[in-house]
């Protein structure tokens, strides 16, 4: 369900060469598997979009990032979530259906040392029409030449038109009880982010998480009949431009 486009979760030495440029940046795609919506048990391949921001000079402000160490970074995050028709599952029965949801909004990330907290906050243009955010803190750690790891925990929770559009029961449903939940926290889990240097411009990037729901989320009916945890793992590669 999840394809969050960030900042790289460990810094990346900026070669003095590039330095000169004005803006440096990552881009690149690939492919991701997660369940299709949220407590879903249908899980479908998917698009991977990547961008990371490595450097970029502005006027009179200077070097927005440089090859030292990235002490406060803010970057763009979104996500998207694929379509819910009531035809998914036969619990899904007299619920009306959910369109594809785009989320955008800001991210922030503090890097003290091995270890990066960071803070997302969406919102969703279409589908849902509500806020998403997540937060958590990674470990960051390069096992290898060119191989760099990081992983942690993380949170997410919702505002009250994300949690009625995918937990919430209405009184048309035949198969389930109407509920009406809140917003709040919803997940607790994990991610793991890792990118290995293949040259200076070709980065293999692997992305996976894991969740279980909390809270309103977990106590739904589409939760108990669905499935209350899920994962989701990607792969995608990156080709710098500056």
């Amino acid at each position: 369900a999840d394809a969050v486009v960030s900042e790289e979760t460990v810094d990346v030495e900026i070669p003095a060469a590039v330095q000169t440029r004005q803006i440096v940046f990552d881009i690149g795609g690939g492919a991701t598997l997660s369940s299709k919506w949220p407590s879903s048990k249908i899980y479908e391949p998917g698009a991977l979009p990547l961008f990371a921001l490595q450097y970029l000079r502005l006027p009179y402000f200077g070097e927005v990032v440089t090859d030292k160490v990235r002490v406060f970074t803010l970057y763009p995050s979104f996500n998207y979530v694929q379509e819910r028709d009531s035809s998914d599952a036969s619990y899904l029965a007299g619920i009306p259906d959910r369109d594809f949801a785009l989320e955008l909004g800001p991210g922030a990330a503090v890097r003290i040392g091995a270890f990066r907290g960071w803070a997302e906050m969406r919102y969703a243009l279409t589908g849902h029409n509500g806020f998403v955010g997540d937060f958590g803190v990674q470990y960051a750690t390069s096992p290898i030449d060119r191989l760099q790891i990081a992983i942690g925990p993380r949170v997410g929770l919702a505002s009250d038109n994300y949690m009625e559009a995918y937990f919430g029961v209405p009184n048309s449903a035949t198969a389930l009880s109407a509920y009406d939940p809140d917003g709040g926290f919803k997940d607790v889990g994990f991610t793991v982010d890792a990118s290995y240097r293949i040259s200076e411009q070709v980065r293999i990037v692997g992305r996976g998480g894991y969740r279980h729901f909390v809270g309103d989320a977990l106590d739904s009916p589409i939760t108990k009949a669905g499935n209350d945890q899920e994962f989701s793992i990607g792969l995608g590669l990156t080709y710098r431009f500056g």
